[in-house]
């Protein structure tokens, strides 16, 4: 089949579908939900029913993140499906027209599948704000390729879109503006050196109007919710500042997994370098700006492999930039996509197992469906996980307990920290037992390890339900 121009459109959204086929939240999905997407489409109902974001339950992200769940509640679960198959497609539609300042319709249709393949890699627990803000930096990769070429200006609507998105990733979490920053610098440095202080008036507008057009919405609704101290304070803590680290073999292994998500780009920029003159400006800019990227949105913190999402206009960037040198050579192109089509595949499959295939979730059901009968409107209930993270077992269909049966319980949080963050300071898990014991929830939900504490505090374990060998219920007789 030719590929035009034209047909691209339905080619990339069915591709963009396929990509989605094995995602949890589909209506073909088995229950097994990304730990992320629990917290954040909790937080968006109790948001609903009129609990405060950062306030009655904390997470630390921005609050873009919660107001976009917010407008999706109405869809359920199967609203976040169709939410990230239109990322989907708008990333790969945007790669497309990427490539194609570059190559034809049927090479640059290539990149676009190989990129589908690749993104899978970190993006085995979808949504998040790092899957969110993906296709305002690929818009991003797209203006700077399109104009690095020239040296021409950019258009108002092209830097206002650029600023906007910009203040997506700042209202979401800040690092995943870092490919922003040196296409920035790029077209401010271009923009000086030219000294055409007309065009430096249009493009002060427009990124006034850009970041205007997020940052305006997200105040009024902040100041809607009336918790812009705690917002903030959640906010600048736990995305500026170091809050603990983590053991130094889980920090080990995630820079391990990270690297080697890297392998292909590396590949790329290794076929990039060889094939241009590596003494000029551009290749140096090239440089900065994929080590920046990745070490800000890979390497700091946890590593955790979906924080690479925004550095995906990092890899397709570098393929588009290596791909002359790579159709140039036969042997060098097969091996290419065959090597990328294995690794989409196989993560396709590693997706489907997680995803599709049947998660034992009875017993977790169970319990909500029973303390969901027992409750009364306005109860509190406590899901308390085990203080040592590194007890759990990601094989065990306890893991993530907390995250799956908050979802289906219809009670409020006991204590504003509703689950546990990684690395989470001790004064705050302090605070998270002293609202439990003062809101004395009806239920708690919790391993043995605080047995003696609740049977303290007056309550019982219930002996009919015995969640995984790990969790119990208890109860106030």
């Amino acid at each position: 089949m030719r590929v035009t121009d034209k047909s691209s459109w339905w080619l990339l959204g069915l591709l963009a579908v396929i990509v989605q086929i094995p995602h949890s939240m589909a209506l073909w999905g088995n229950g097994n939900y990304p730990t992320d997407i629990c917290v954040y489409m909790r937080c968006a109902d109790w948001i609903q029913d009129g609990l405060i974001m950062y306030r009655d339950m904390f997470d630390h992200k921005g609050p873009l993140v919660y107001m976009i769940y917010w407008c999706i509640t109405f869809l359920g679960v199967y609203g976040v499906w169709l939410l990230d198959v239109l990322i989907l497609f708008v990333t790969l539609r945007l790669t497309y027209r990427s490539a194609r300042l570059f190559e034809n319709e049927h090479h640059s249709m290539m990149i676009s599948v190989i990129i589908a393949c690749f993104i899978q890699a970190p993006f085995i627990d979808e949504g998040g704000p790092d899957w969110l803000v993906l296709p305002g930096t690929m818009y991003c990769l797209y203006i700077f390729l399109k104009h690095w070429q020239d040296h021409t200006y950019c258009s108002f609507s092209e830097i206002c879109l650029f600023s906007a998105a910009v203040g997506v990733c700042l209202a979401t979490k800040p690092n995943t503006s870092a490919f922003m920053i040196p296409l920035a610098l790029y077209f401010a440095v271009h923009l000086f050196r030219n000294r055409d202080w007309h065009i430096f008036g249009r493009y002060a507008s427009a990124v006034v109007v850009g970041l205007g057009a997020i940052a305006i919405p997200v105040t009024l609704w902040v100041m809607r919710q009336d918790n812009s101290q705690e917002m903030l304070e959640a906010y600048l803590r736990f995305n500026f500042v170091s809050y603990g680290a983590p053991s130094w073999i889980f920090r080990i292994l995630s820079i391990l997994a990270v690297t080697a998500i890297c392998l292909p780009a590396i590949y790329c920029y290794v076929i990039y370098a060889r094939s241009t003159e590596r003494k000029n400006w551009k290749f140096a800019f090239i440089t900065v700006l994929c080590l920046f990227t990745l070490i800000m949105n890979g390497y700091l913190k946890n590593s955790y492999p979906h924080y690479l999402l925004p550095a995906v206009p990092v890899f397709a960037m570098l393929f588009i930039l290596a791909w002359p040198a790579i159709k140039a050579n036969k042997r060098l192109h097969q091996f290419t996509v065959y090597f990328m089509l294995f690794v989409g595949v196989t993560y396709m499959g590693v997706r489907t197992y997680l995803r599709l295939m049947p998660f034992p979730d009875e017993q977790t059901k169970t319990a909500a469906v029973y303390i969901n009968n027992h409750i009364r409107k306005g109860d509190y209930v406590a899901v308390i996980e085990p203080d040592d993270r590194s007890q759990w077992n990601a094989l065990n269909p306890s893991y993530s307990l907390a995250y799956r049966l908050w979802m289906q319980l219809d009670a409020k949080p006991a204590s504003s920290l509703f689950y546990i963050p990684p690395t989470l300071p001790l004064e705050m898990r302090q605070k998270s037992w002293e609202q439990i014991r003062e809101r004395e929830p009806s239920y708690v939900v919790c391993t043995n390890v605080h047995d003696s504490v609740f049977v303290s505090w007056g309550y019982t374990r219930l002996k009919e339900i015995n969640i995984y060998n790990d969790y119990f219920i208890y109860y106030k007789p």
